[in-house]
């Protein structure tokens, strides 16, 4: 039975990861201040029958500190789609207050932005027919719906009018208030908006840049422009939050001590998680056979031991090593080994 100590967690953003006695994950929360959450679950008894089934179930709770509210969502989305733990299938309350996509229930569906628990004078007194995110900030969120809307031409009026408007003459509207699309047209570019709404922000990053340069490489300078200005915004928008990059590539960043070494997965530019492991005095000779990805990024001072170990380099890279040794020393803290 899992006994909670609130002096082990400390008052800064992060993920936690409950596990039941056998190690299976079965729930990843975020949150801005990890000991504020986790006391909501085992100070009292929770008020939701589900919660009080989880809390019965947990033997452990792992938490993995980051620097920045947004970082705690869009790590916490990393995991859910990674490990689908079975009580993150129908997680509402938490979710609330953060920015949402949400799409009408009309004959010709808007994509209108939400917040859950909110007013919301464009969806009015009826819910949303679908829901896309949340998303790491409304800067975020509010360019992906001009990306999607316009990209596939879907309305963004909030009552439909009697003659197209200059969305339409500049191609970003279909055009359903004269007629210019059919109903199933219509669905189907919604459908399309959808599945790039599901996309992940490096993902859709990569997606906007591809746009931009197929519309170079036409000559068509305005599209182009118009797209890198969308670029733009979507990645200022995601600056605060270093735990989701475009890389290509797998990485593992490391935090050497004494005895024990951090290891924080990388993949794809997407932290997964941390791996601690004993090093005895041998420094990242202790790690050769646990280090698996192509490149492994860490202190200057442990740089050179191998031909894929190279230094962190000056900002994210840097963000991230600073972030491994930041979770390290908490667990070396508390001795959560």
């Amino acid at each position: 039975m899992f006994v909670y100590e609130a002096q082990r967690y400390p008052k800064v953003p992060g993920c936690y990861v409950m596990r039941d006695a056998r190690g299976r994950i079965l729930y990843v929360g975020k949150a801005k201040r990890l000991r504020d959450r986790l006391s909501s679950y085992f100070t009292g008894t929770p008020e939701h029958p589900r919660t009080r089934r989880l809390v019965r179930q947990v033997a452990s709770v792992e938490v993995l500190l980051v620097t920045t509210e947004a970082e705690s969502l869009v790590l916490e989305d990393t995991l859910i789609k990674r490990h689908r733990p079975p009580y993150n299938r129908a997680r509402v309350d938490e979710e609330d207050g953060y920015y949402y996509i949400g799409q009408t229930d009309e004959v010709w569906p808007r994509l209108v932005p939400f917040r859950r628990h909110r007013i919301n004078k464009r969806l009015g007194e009826a819910p949303p027919a679908r829901a896309f995110g949340p998303y790491v900030s409304r800067r975020y969120r509010d360019a992906l719906l001009k990306l999607v809307n316009e990209t596939y031409g879907l309305r963004a009026c909030d009552a439909l009018p009697a003659r197209v408007c200059f969305l339409y003459e500049l191609g970003r509207c279909l055009g359903p208030c004269e007629g210019h699309t059919t109903r199933a047209a219509y669905t189907r570019a919604l459908r399309s908006a959808g599945a790039l709404l599901a996309r992940r922000p490096s993902a859709m990053l990569a997606h906007v840049r591809r746009v931009m340069e197929g519309h170079a490489a036409r000559l068509e300078f305005e599209r182009a422009k118009w797209a890198r200005d969308l670029l733009t915004s979507l990645e200022g928008a995601l600056a605060q939050q270093i735990v989701e990059r475009h890389v290509e590539h797998d990485q593992e960043v490391v935090w050497l001590g004494d005895e024990r070494a951090l290891v924080m997965k990388i993949e794809r530019g997407s932290v997964v998680g941390f791996e601690a492991h004993v090093v005895n005095g041998r420094g990242l000779e202790g790690l050769v056979d646990a280090l698996a990805a192509p490149e492994v990024l860490v202190a200057p001072d442990h740089a050179g031991a191998a031909p894929r170990v190279r230094a962190a380099s000056r900002g994210v890279e840097s963000q991230l090593l600073s972030m491994c040794e930041m979770n390290y020393r908490y667990r070396e803290e508390v001795g959560a080994w």
